[in-house]
């Protein structure tokens, strides 16, 4: 059976906005309002860039443009429509307002700006008592949070003008079956090994980690995180350095969090992987740019972004700060969602696949099993291997055998996971966050 790692991300609490009526209105209208409502981001960027100057509803031109840049990493932008927005069409989108409060304050605190974050939310906090309604939970919690991290000094980077080289390792030495990638990294003075995870939204580190690099654990309100199950943080750190090779990091937020389970074999294997401290893309995004060099085995951050490929952007981070790429499945033919997650030991079709596709695998029977655990616990599910082709960047890719989960209590709200041996099977892998694209290069 295989132990993978999964990812960890945030789970918002009825976050997402309520549906919108449109009535009798023009076909790009309804169909711009149809991506929304599925949260299919990729599809209302295409919507919008193509055909966005016809909408006749006339919020939906800066709602259209406020969920771009939100999910395209734009955060000045967003913070620019939001505001519009709140101003102008509080009435037409009515329940769906906290949700833009919400990420533009996320928006505000990507730019650093912690006490604007911290204030649009208690703002909106207090407007829920007032009106005899119990706030959000998470909605209190971050503002609890952002107020904490406005006291603790702003993030931001020091990169010199050259190329950054970072040793990458993995617990095998295997690149077929590496199991975990970590970094090199020095944080508040002392070398340490972290995991480089995309598919985790925010950082973390476990308390045992926090004391060895002697940092002050700050209390704030819990906020739930989605590994295999729920985990509640246990407060936040900000340490005051964080160098990988040349490049530094000040004032760098990590939740703390127990990652133990309730499985004695998957915590053992924790302990043996050394999993304590977690950089994710949070930290990655602000880089610019970054490339895994497979072949070198190094992380590069370069001084100079690569050109914009004609097919930028072709991912996006979703609310739940996930890496989403929208990809060709060689099997249907369709666009397929996937992430990308280098915290990952495999790469998986998810359930949701597997219900889309299910005619295609008639007669198969799913007779092995994958082990999977991460935060808050583990989950067994059974699989069928198959042999799986799709298209990035207008190339085709074959994994020769790889597992479609048969059943879930995941409910995944994508197609695939694209995990380690997938990306370094191939020499390089890029990912640009200035405008949004990613692919290998061999």
């Amino acid at each position: 059976m295989i132990m993978t790692i999964r990812r960890i991300s945030i789970t918002f609490v009825a976050l997402l906005f309520a549906t919108i009526s449109f009535g009798q209105v023009k076909s790009i209208d309804e169909r711009i309002g149809e991506a929304m409502n599925g949260s299919n981001w990729a599809e209302l960027r295409s919507l919008y860039m193509s055909d966005g100057k016809n909408l006749q509803t006339p919020f939906l031109k800066p709602l259209s443009r406020f969920f771009i840049s939100q999910f395209y990493n734009e955060p000045d932008s967003a913070i620019k429509y939001g505001k519009e927005i709140l101003e102008k069409y509080q009435e037409e989108l009515n329940s769906s307002v906290p949700s833009i409060m919400y990420f533009m304050a996320e928006d505000y605190a990507t730019l650093g700006h912690y006490d604007k974050a911290s204030a649009l939310l208690h703002s909106l906090n207090e407007a829920y008592r007032k009106g005899g309604q119990t706030a959000n939970p998470v909605f209190e919690a971050y503002e609890d949070i952002y107020s904490k991290l406005s006291k603790c000094g702003t993030f931001s980077v020091e990169r010199p003008d050259y190329n950054v080289s970072v040793p990458l390792l993995t617990h095998t030495g295997n690149r077929k079956n590496p199991e975990m990638m970590f970094v090199m990294a020095n944080i508040n003075g002392k070398k340490v090994k972290c995991n480089y995870d995309s598919g985790a939204g925010i950082n973390i580190m476990t308390t045992k980690f926090a004391e060895h690099i002697k940092a002050t654990v700050i209390q704030t309100k819990t906020i739930q995180m989605l590994g295999m199950s729920y985990a509640d943080s246990k407060g936040l750190v900000v340490v005051d350095s964080l160098k990988l090779g040349d490049l530094v990091y000040r004032n760098v937020p990590f939740f703390v969090v127990d990652m133990r389970t309730d499985n004695p074999l998957a915590n053992k294997k924790l302990e043996e992987l050394g999993y304590e401290c977690v950089i994710g893309n949070q930290t990655m995004m602000p880089l610019g740019e970054i490339c895994f060099d497979f072949d070198r085995m190094q992380l590069v951050i370069p001084a100079s972004y690569t050109p914009r490929p004609a097919y930028a952007p072709n991912f996006y981070r979703s609310p739940q700060r996930l890496f989403h790429l929208p990809l060709t499945d060689g099997r249907s033919g369709r666009k397929i969602d996937a992430i990308v997650d280098t915290g990952a030991s495999g790469t998986i079709l998810t359930n949701r696949y597997y219900k889309k596709n299910e005619n295609c695998f008639t007669g198969r029977t799913a007779t092995d099993s994958l082990r999977m655990a991460g935060v808050g616990g583990v989950n067994v599910v059974k699989t069928i291997p198959v042999s799986w082709t799709f298209t990035l960047a207008g190339e085709q890719y074959t994994e020769t055998n790889i597992p479609v989960v048969t059943s879930s209590e995941q409910n995944e709200e994508y197609d695939c996971r694209i995990g380690l041996p997938t990306l370094m099977a191939h020499r390089k892998f890029i990912i640009n966050f200035k405008n949004m694209w990613m692919r290998f290069e061999d």
